[in-house]
């Protein structure tokens, strides 16, 4: 098996060096940046409420989201909660490289929840128990979109090339979690997640083999294909302080998470002659998320109004990669990466008279990846509202929109990404 491995990295080694050589190369060249960037900086947010409330929560939720946002937030609940929910992301996707430009959308509709909370009864204070099951990341992705382009062959010929790069997938968040009165103005609480999922990429880059120079010897197409589960741990601790009926405060702290990579990867190619080659082989690579902590501040001016602002902190240098079986460069993929402050400010209005709640929010969730430039870092604006049906059945959905604009001149590459997102839960409160 050892053998193997040392046989296959001396191969992709070989690949490299032609392709870095060859003129076919240039283009894919340009692709070792974005290839590299470990999709694991972008968490989604959590809660149609915190959503609309500019993502929100560390200090304002009060429902059964609690469980994956602030868990110290259950204890809120006086009465037993089962809800769930429906998400649909699209990401619009412009831009150019080497001259040529490109232009994609990709859109995927997935279930976003599934919560469940139990409030014991007690002498005194609160004590919540609740499971949920909540979508933390959706890799679909047509990254770098497909584009193609044309260049002068050592002879003179004009080629033409295409290539692009997918991916797929999304994590999901099985979480245990438990909360309780500390005392009349402190809340705690503590969750347990085993988060799985499946991970897919794929490569490919062909050239027209009609226009090949003749002194070219060598690949007329390329490509890859990666099909892994993921699995890991993470805990996370929370509390609220109500400093007075107008102020609250909530804290979270996240631990880190190992995630465990278990798939297979198909290399395969087709040579001048028309003759193909392929290689697969099964690799488990490892990813640990770095610690990340933040706090929350919500105010209550009126009993009509909630103003609210979190900061979240992850120092994404920290994150650590393990490569026994993995041909990719494990160091282009680790230094890239740099700490971000998510900002998040939100506000929510309860018509008078009305069983009715607006939203609006704002928040900025900067790129951690700095193999790229970054032009305009990332943001968003949301939207959202909440009506309550006869007593028992609350129904809540939120909108969101923003993106980032991002360039490298060492790739003659720029890209300008839209993004939106719409969430619909439904809770039922016996």
């Amino acid at each position: 098996m050892r053998t193997e491995h040392r046989t296959a990295r001396v191969q992709l080694i070989v690949l490299l060096l032609v392709l870095g050589t060859a003129p076919l190369a240039q283009a894919y060249d340009y692709f070792i940046a974005p290839i590299n960037e470990i999709p694991l900086t972008s968490r989604a947010v959590v809660g149609a409420r915190a959503m609309g409330m500019g993502g929100v929560a560390f200090a304002v939720s009060d429902d059964a989201s609690a469980m994956t946002t602030n868990p110290a937030g259950l204890a809120r609940l006086r009465r037993v909660e089962l809800s769930g929910g429906l998400s649909k992301k699209k990401r619009d996707l412009t831009g150019s490289t080497f001259g040529s430009d490109f232009d994609t959308s990709v859109s995927s509709t997935r279930l976003s929840s599934m919560r469940f909370a139990y409030p014991f009864p007690t002498f005194r204070g609160s004590l919540v128990l609740g499971l949920s099951v909540d979508q933390m990341y959706d890799f679909a992705d047509d990254f770098l979109a497909i584009y193609s382009d044309s260049y002068e062959g050592t002879d003179g010929n004009i080629v033409d090339q295409a290539e692009g790069y997918l991916q797929d997938g999304a994590i999901y968040s099985w979480t245990l979690s438990g909360a309780f009165d500390a005392s009349e103005n402190v809340s705690l609480g503590v969750s347990v997640a085993w988060w799985t999922g499946d991970y897919r990429q794929g490569f490919q880059w062909e050239a027209d083999t009609d226009d090949l120079p003749p002194d070219y010897y060598g690949e007329t197409a390329y490509g890859f294909r990666t099909d892994s589960s993921v699995s890991g741990f993470q805990a996370k601790f929370g509390t609220l302080f109500y400093a007075s009926d107008k102020i609250a405060l909530g804290f979270v702290l996240d631990t880190p998470v190992g995630l465990t990579f278990n798939g297979y990867r198909e290399d395969y190619g087709t040579y001048e002659d028309e003759s193909q080659w392929y290689e697969g082989r099964y690799f488990r690579d490892k990813i640990t998320i770095p610690f990340g902590f933040g706090g929350g501040i919500a105010l209550y001016p009126t009993d009509l109004i909630v103003i609210g602002a979190d900061v979240y902190y992850t120092d994404w240098s920290e994150m650590r990669y393990e490569w026994p079986d993995n041909l990719l460069d494990p160091t282009s993929r680790r230094l890239p990466y740099e700490a971000t402050t998510d900002v998040r400010v939100g506000a929510e209005f309860t018509v008078p008279s009305w069983p009715l709640r607006l939203r609006g929010g704002y928040m900025t969730s900067p790129l951690a990846y700095q193999g790229l430039e970054i032009d305009q870092d990332r943001s968003y604006f949301t939207v959202g509202a909440g009506v309550l049906i006869d007593t028992v059945l609350t129904i809540d959905f939120a909108y969101l929109w923003g993106g980032f604009e991002r360039s490298g001149d060492g790739y003659d590459y720029s890209e300008k990404s839209d993004e939106t997102a719409f969430l619909l839960e439904a809770a039922y409160r016996f």
